[in-house]
């Protein structure tokens, strides 16, 4: 039929699956909220992103919780004079809220595998390295290269010639050559 097949990811044809079911869940939403509000799609689109990324996972902590390490900031300011609402009773809920989210914030720093700020191997551009073949046959090398480092994450590498980020756990770093080995004759007596 001459289709050619695009996936989202390469080597991980799960991930396009999954990309296509929250496609799917956003059309959804923006369906159900344009059916409630009339609003036209472009206007919705930021209210069904941040309701996917509000979402609790298996975790329990919505996406944004487990990026940014706290509750999405939904209540920046109170309309009116704060007295007028009830000072106790807002005070109340206010340090019990408090109290929840310190704990919700220990839950994930305890489980939260590496700083997204600092990089976790020691690569930069320009660097030569190995990569690690996984789909390696038998009696081939196990590491391909040496690649030229183009772009680092703080857990991932772009490497020429290779079209996916590689994570810093397939990468070594490439020894430069120093020795140079020579063939000499051997003189027999």
């Amino acid at each position: 039929m001459g289709i050619n097949w695009r996936l989202r990811t390469a080597y991980r044809p799960q991930s396009s699956g999954k990309a296509e079911r929250m496609n799917h869940t956003l059309k959804e939403t923006l369906a159900k909220l344009h059916q409630e509000t009339s609003l036209g799609w472009v206007d919705l689109l930021p209210l069904a992103v941040l309701w996917a990324r509000c979402i609790p996972g298996k975790s329990g902590f919505s996406p944004f919780e487990i990026m940014f390490r706290r509750p999405l900031p939904l209540l920046t300011s109170l309309p009116g004079d704060i007295r007028q609402l009830g000072f106790s009773s807002l005070q109340n809920q206010m340090a019990t809220l408090g109290k929840v989210l310190t704990d919700v914030r220990a839950y994930i720093l305890e489980r939260a595998p590496i700083s997204l700020g600092a990089p976790v191997h020691p690569f930069s551009p320009g660097d030569q390295v190995w990569v690690k073949d996984w789909k390696r046959e038998h009696l081939r090398p196990r590491w391909t290269g040496p690649h030229t480092v183009v772009l680092v994450t703080p857990t991932a590498l772009k490497v020429s010639g290779i079209v996916p980020w590689i994570l810093h756990t397939r990468v070594k770093g490439a020894q430069p050559e120093t020795d140079v080995w020579t063939a000499q004759p051997v003189h027999s007596v």
